[in-house]
């Protein structure tokens, strides 16, 4: 009989400890993706808004999207109309 030491015992706890977590990760199923494609989010500090819009405008700069003069943002007649946030 083959007598275990501590280096042996810790190899094996560390080799089983490994195989665990790596079938833990693969056996999970990822969620369905229930979000729409179009879906964005943006994180604001209101307590410093002024509502000047120019968030939107360097999102949309930042992110490829067509974003218009800066000037086109001060135009308030969108906010008459409900958006999705």
């Amino acid at each position: 009989m083959k007598k275990s030491n501590r280096r042996d015992f810790l190899k094996g706890a560390a080799a089983i400890g490994a195989a665990g977590v790596g079938l833990s990760a693969s056996a999970k199923a990822s969620p369905a993706n229930i979000l729409s494609e179009d879906r964005m989010g943006v994180l604001v500090d209101t307590t410093t808004c002024i509502g000047c819009r120019h968030c939107e405008w360097a999102c949309k700069t930042s992110h490829g999207f067509p974003a218009g003069d800066l000037s086109d943002y001060q135009d308030r007649e969108v906010f008459k109309e409900l958006r999705r946030p």
